[in-house]
């Protein structure tokens, strides 16, 4: 059921009107149609064209008429070349729509969870065209069709020849089907146990890869070599169980039409010699039985790809909510926004990270989160910025319920920088003006000059690669670029979750007054930050101590009171000064 499922969704989504496939779906069933018109007038037209020479009735008119339709046939291959033309072009507009919104909702996703998939969601995208080659032009206009042709053909068939003949072909063709149902079961069972497997090779590979300094600098080259051997090994185990079932479903079909033929063609042939049948009556079921039986044995390939094909269709089409692209709010008023957060509390499997969290942030006000390693400030950052949901309390920006604003228009009202910014693997200036940064180009090179991004004198190469996730910048140029680039957006309110930790304290003081003057009566700035100068530049500073705000004022007056707030910074492990 759950196959049969998959196959209808898929169906739904070639006849789906916004695919603009329909064109190319009329075209595609004509082809087919006359293609299995051709298929049917072949033997048709070689039984007149035997029987009438074997009674010597025969024009040359009708002789040369049907040895034409006979001809004409042959051209079956060209007409489903030109068919799968069209087919093609559904399955990349298919392909296209099932990408886009996988990874529409899945960045989202990814976006706020802590379980990160999106190497499996890579490996699906992967093999999606592969499967969805099987199941829309395997399953789908090769498979259904030739079911079509076969009952036409039964049907005349069954009025040429006894009717016997027909039931004898049906028969033979239930038995291929009883014997590919059996087979696939089998296949079935190997086909999800080899794509959980090719799955999780692919993601250790690529974690691997990924990583690769990570792996060397640590002496783990060997370990990790290891682990790839065993998945790889898993992977060719099951790859070799795969193989075996589709040679036990090859056999079984091999049986079923071997048999069936011999069956078909002795009785025939007794029937001829005792004049019960024509020669062109055995020649119409030798050429029946050819062109429907043969062609199953090839489609047993497809039938067996089709169960690995259906299984990753299947789990592309779970990570599909279904949902259509939220419909963009109001924009939020061009203002610094209020940030009031109401009772806030959060865990994690059980393990409780912020406890009644209450405070407010005025707008267009400098607030800094501090606070020791452990105490939830990065937790409450992403809950504040609408990338976690707290699991009790809200916060309400400017009035509004965070969690009431679709997801991806929350950056609308709060922008959120991580510390580990991850760049794409693209050029600087496409870094350092991705959305929705409104830097010009010659802006974005005096920022940078002036922040020091190279040493004095080296000239910024805005084309320049930065490699995959930047690694070809150290630490501090990664964060510099970043903070260029939200020093150009203009938005309610900013979160800086240590986001400028790899900047010395001198660099980091310079760039974030820089940002507070930049952003001065548009945007309410809040930096965590493990540094006492930020804190000491910060308008209101909250102290979260063991997920509670155990404090919140100057950092003087806080210094003045709170003895706890004091070790955190006299701590010889604590922060920076």
């Amino acid at each position: 059921m759950a196959r049969m499922r998959t196959l209808l969704s898929v169906v739904r989504l070639t006849v789906d009107p916004a695919l603009n496939a329909r064109r190319d779906l009329a075209f595609a069933a004509g082809i087919e149609i006359i293609s299995t018109i051709l298929s049917v007038a072949g033997p048709y037209s070689l039984k007149l064209l035997i029987d009438r020479m074997a009674a010597g009735d025969i024009s040359f008119a009708l002789l040369t008429g049907l040895v034409l339709i006979f001809v004409l046939t042959m051209a079956t291959g060209a007409v489903s070349a030109l068919r799968a033309v069209h087919v093609q072009r559904i399955i990349d507009a298919v392909h296209a729509r099932l990408v886009e919104q996988v990874v529409s909702e899945r960045l989202s996703n990814l976006a706020t969870s802590r379980d990160d998939d999106s190497m499996r969601v890579a490996g699906l995208l992967e093999r999606l065209p592969f499967s969805l080659q099987i199941v829309i032009d395997g399953l789908l206009w090769r498979v259904a069709p030739l079911i079509a042709q076969t009952c036409l053909c039964l049907l005349v068939i069954a009025w040429l020849t006894p009717p016997f003949y027909a039931l004898l072909m049906a028969f033979i063709i239930i038995l291929y089907g009883a014997a590919t149902w059996v087979g696939a079961r089998w296949h079935r069972k190997n086909a999800d146990v080899a794509n959980t497997a090719i799955g999780n090779s692919s993601r250790l590979l690529a974690d691997v890869l990924r990583n690769a300094r990570r792996v060397v600098h640590n002496g783990a080259l060997g370990l990790e070599l290891d682990r790839i051997s065993q998945k790889m090994t898993a992977r060719r185990m099951t790859n070799e169980a795969l193989s075996w079932s589709l040679v036990r479903l090859s056999l079984l079909q091999f049986v079923a039409i071997g048999l069936g033929l011999l069956w078909l063609l002795v009785l025939s042939g007794q029937d001829v010699s005792a004049g019960r049948m024509t020669v062109g009556d055995f020649v119409l079921l030798q050429a029946f039985a050819t062109r429907l039986l043969l062609p199953l044995a090839g489609f047993g390939f497809i039938m067996s790809q089709a169960s690995v094909a259906m299984a990753t269709i299947e789990d592309v089409l779970a990570r599909i909510g279904g949902a259509r692209r939220a419909v963009p709010p109001d924009l939020p008023d061009r203002a610094p926004a209020h940030i009031r957060v109401d009772k806030v509390s959060h865990a994690y499997d059980d393990l409780p990270v912020l406890r009644d969290i209450c405070f407010s942030i005025p707008a267009g006000s400098f607030a800094a989160l501090v606070g020791a390693n452990g105490s939830g400030k990065s937790t409450l950052a992403q809950i504040m910025a609408g990338a976690i949901q707290p699991d009790s309390g809200k916060v309400s920006v400017s009035g509004r319920d965070m969690q009431t604003i679709p997801l991806e228009w929350r950056h609308r009202h709060i922008l959120y920088v991580p510390q580990f910014v991850g760049l794409l693997n693209r050029s600087l200036g496409e870094n350092a003006l991705y959305p929705p940064s409104q830097h010009e180009e010659s802006e974005l090179v005096q920022l940078l000059e002036a922040w020091n991004f190279y040493e004095p004198g080296r000239t910024i190469d805005l084309s320049r690669p930065v490699g995959e996730l930047g690694e070809r910048l150290s630490g501090g140029q990664i964060q510099k670029l970043e903070l260029a680039r939200i020093s150009g957006i203009d938005v309610p309110a900013l979160i800086l979750d240590e986001s400028s930790s790899a900047l010395d304290p001198a660099a980091e003081a310079k760039i974030v007054l820089e940002l507070r003057a930049r952003m001065a009566g548009r945007t309410t700035l809040v930096a965590i930050s493990h540094r006492a100068s930020v804190a000491a530049m910060a308008d209101q500073v909250v102290f979260l101590e063991r997920g509670r705000v155990a404090a919140v004022g100057l950092h003087a007056d806080l210094l003045a009171s709170s003895a706890s707030y004091r070790d955190l910074w006299n701590r010889d492990a604590g922060p920076e000064q």
